[in-house]
């Protein structure tokens, strides 16, 4: 039980140092730039991400290096492992659509916000795919924002949970099953802030088959390719804005109204 606990506390206290310094330091700089709420939240997560990673860096080398284990890596198994990681989220992602339209949608979709959803569409659809196309513009904070998740926070969450903490535990001679679900169980619980107590399960599903993967190849590179291509599918395929920012902050704004409406 100690092992556990200490393993836990030791990635808490690193990821909660990265987010106060760069709460600190970074965020008062972004808040007085008056940035769209998506604007702001892609930047300063984004930050977060790479502030936690810097300081991940030097704490692993100088004490738990004996635990990263990264080996010789092959093209075929890249290639493998590439493939892996976007069917797991395309497979998570539609059996949360899947969950939500038979089970969650009659209990929350009210007529006001049905019709609500309906009206968002119908904006969506007048802005046509060849007009998109021509005047969409990738702007800077969503490039930031893919490569911190698509680059930086799979290194960053691989090194932290398949690098450290399964070694670690593994090493002090835990049970393998209780070390996956115990690194599984927090690993979900740390996605609750942005994908909700759905997507923490689905999180939860996901580090199970990365900490699989790793004990399967013994390198941590494979489930790192795994993570590396399962955010590339849910940025670009899955959940890429294909209509401009402005329409996509009215959006936010107006769900953000229904919900503070629903709330008082």
């Amino acid at each position: 039980m100690i092992s556990y606990l200490k393993v836990l506390f030791l990635v808490i206290a690193l990821i909660l140092c990265g987010q106060t310094i760069s709460g600190i330091l970074f965020e008062p700089i972004l808040k007085a730039q008056n940035l769209s709420y998506i604007t702001f939240d892609r930047l300063s997560s984004s930050i977060s991400s790479l502030t936690t990673l810097l300081l991940l860096i030097p704490f692993f080398l100088y004490y738990y290096r004996r635990y990263i284990i990264i080996g010789k890596v092959t093209l075929k198994k890249t290639l493998l492992y590439f493939v892996l990681g976007i069917s797991i989220k395309t497979i998570l992602f539609f059996t949360l659509i899947l969950i939500f339209m038979f089970y969650y949608s009659p209990i929350l979709l009210t007529p006001e916000t049905y019709q609500e959803i309906l009206e968002i569409y119908r904006e969506i659809s007048e802005i046509s795919i060849k007009d998109s196309i021509q005047n969409f513009n990738i702007s800077y904070d969503y490039l930031i924002f893919f490569f911190t998740a698509v680059i930086i926070v799979p290194i960053l969450e691989e090194l932290l949970f398949r690098g450290f903490m399964l070694e670690y535990l593994l090493n002090k001679g835990k049970s393998k099953v209780w070390a996956i679900i115990f690194i599984s169980v927090v690993f979900g619980l740390m996605h609750v802030g942005r994908n909700g107590w759905d997507g923490s399960v689905f999180n939860g599903i996901f580090s199970i088959i990365a900490c699989l993967i790793y004990l399967r190849e013994r390198n941590l590179v494979y489930p790192i390719i795994a993570h590396f291509s399962s955010n590339f599918i849910a940025l670009v395929i899955l959940i890429f804005p294909i209509f401009p920012n402005e329409v996509e902050n009215s959006l936010h704004e107006s769900f953000k109204c229904n919900i503070n409406k629903t709330a008082i």
